[in-house]
């Protein structure tokens, strides 16, 4: 079975699983957790992919790290995941459980290029466009594109909304050909 589809299926019972007993957003935050902490030790990272050190360390490692941080029901996952062999793929899982989290809560992520920081006039521009496309929650995901000379592209899925100066310039080009 691939690693997506495995992911998938621990993310999946995870939520399910959380949202019977009342605890998605304290889940939510242990999964944020594993994967901001995953992402910032490369060590870690490494010794949960290594196939040498056997699962019984790597187990004592994870509880080491994050038994006073997570909730009951993640220790019960790692150790779930553990118990068959698949410990390596606690990242996946995490990243998976926030990408489901977002479509149970009807949340769509809007990436956004700028040529410069968002100001809070443009965010809002932002979320009120964004929700007249998607008519869900919006959750901005920022990136600064320097080449941008102002304006910003906004990708939600597979539309794309661009107000660049660059698109404007084109746009004009063209229009000056056609007449």
């Amino acid at each position: 079975m691939s690693v997506n589809r495995v992911a998938t299926r621990y993310a999946k019972s995870m939520i399910d699983f959380s949202v019977e007993v009342n605890k998605l957003e304290e889940v939510k935050a242990d999964m944020e957790l594993i994967v901001s902490t995953c992402e910032e030790n490369r060590d870690l990272k490494l010794m949960l992919k290594s196939p040498i050190i056997p699962p019984s360390k790597k187990v004592k490692v994870l509880a080491e790290i994050f038994s006073t941080k997570v909730q009951e029901i993640t220790h019960q996952l790692i150790s779930i995941m553990a118990g068959k062999s698949r410990e390596s793929l606690l990242l996946e899982v995490a990243k998976e459980f926030l990408l489901q989290y977002l479509v149970v809560k009807g949340i769509e992520i809007a990436k956004v290029r700028t040529a410069a920081p968002i100001d809070e006039a443009t965010r809002k521009e932002i979320d009120t466009i964004a929700k007249r496309i998607t008519g869900n929650k919006i959750e901005i995901e920022e990136t600064i594109d320097e080449d941008l000379i102002g304006g910003f592209i906004m990708r939600i899925g597979d539309l794309q909304y661009d107000t660049s100066v660059s698109a404007k310039l084109r746009k004009m080009e063209r229009e000056l050909i056609e007449s």
